[in-house]
């Protein structure tokens, strides 16, 4: 299975944004405060199962959510289909 996109919303200052993953090497490349490390926290988060920290929370999420959204699209190689 592999992580292709990662899509952020009200999660710290990202609202609607998502990531392209489907790469072999992924760099994230951008200014100070552009979001490289929310994007890092997030993935992080998705993967713990812990209880999101509030401060991380944007107060400000998109119309319909109760709160923020981190969700992973994957996909699967040719190995997983046949495990």
């Amino acid at each position: 299975m592999r992580l292709t996109k990662v899509e952020l919303n009200g999660y710290k200052r990202m609202l609607a944004t998502s990531c392209n993953l489907d790469a072999d090497v992924i760099a994230l490349v951008g200014p100070n405060e552009a979001g490289k490390t929310t994007v890092l926290e997030a993935l992080e988060w998705l993967s713990s199962g812990e209880r999101l920290d509030q401060r991380k929370v944007n107060r400000t999420v998109g119309p319909g959510l109760s709160g923020p959204v981190v969700t992973a699209v994957f996909a699967l190689e040719t190995a997983d289909r046949t495990s």
